[in-house]
């Protein structure tokens, strides 16, 4: 590919102690993302996947290595993660295994929240947004009164919110099928 890299990870590594022993979750990983990719990262329980994942989004640094973002350094061990804060907030998307919803906030609030910090005049737009993935009737539900395809719904719609890239952890949501939203292929 000709296109500049979203994405560079370049000889990754991360070891922690537990213990007496060094547990060794990534040991020099490398590779490019390039826009409009969609790439997934396949192993077994405990080989790391979560952690590159961290490392990639900027919310874990690695032990050796480095992070580019757009052929920006911006992650390497000595970095400061408070410092990337603001960057993180601005470039990356994420998508957790699960949506983490305030369950004491409605469907429109969880939303706006999200924009709230990003200083986006909230609650109007938060109600567009849920209306654009048919939950326009729902807005003013607690979590708890959602199904859970509207929930992963609700959460999608949050962090699409980023130009930029998504990160996501189990992206196929809490029923494990593909999303219904076809619009989710953003690198």
């Amino acid at each position: 590919m000709n296109a500049m890299p979203i994405l560079c990870v370049r000889h990754a590594c991360r070891h922690y102690r537990s213990g007496e022993t060094v547990v060794r979750a990534l040991d020099g990983v490398s590779f490019d993302i390039h826009p409009g990719e969609v790439v997934g990262i396949l192993g077994p329980s405990g080989s790391g996947k979560s952690t590159l994942l961290l490392i990639a989004g900027l919310l874990e640094l690695p032990t050796t290595g480095e992070i580019y973002i757009r052929d920006r350094l911006v992650s390497q061990p000595d970095a400061d993660l408070d410092g990337l804060r603001d960057f993180r907030r601005n470039n990356i998307g994420f998508i957790f295994q699960k949506a983490n919803l305030i369950p004491f906030l409605s469907a429109v609030e969880n939303v706006a929240l999200a924009l709230e910090i990003d200083d986006v005049p909230a609650r109007d737009y938060a109600s567009q947004l849920l209306g654009s993935v048919d939950l326009a009737h729902r807005v003013d539900n607690l979590p708890a009164r959602l199904s859970g395809g509207s929930v992963q719904d609700l959460f999608d719609r949050t962090i699409e919110l980023r130009d930029g890239g998504i990160v996501a952890e189990n992206a196929t949501g809490p029923g494990g099928s593909a999303p219904a939203d076809t619009n989710r292929n953003k690198t």
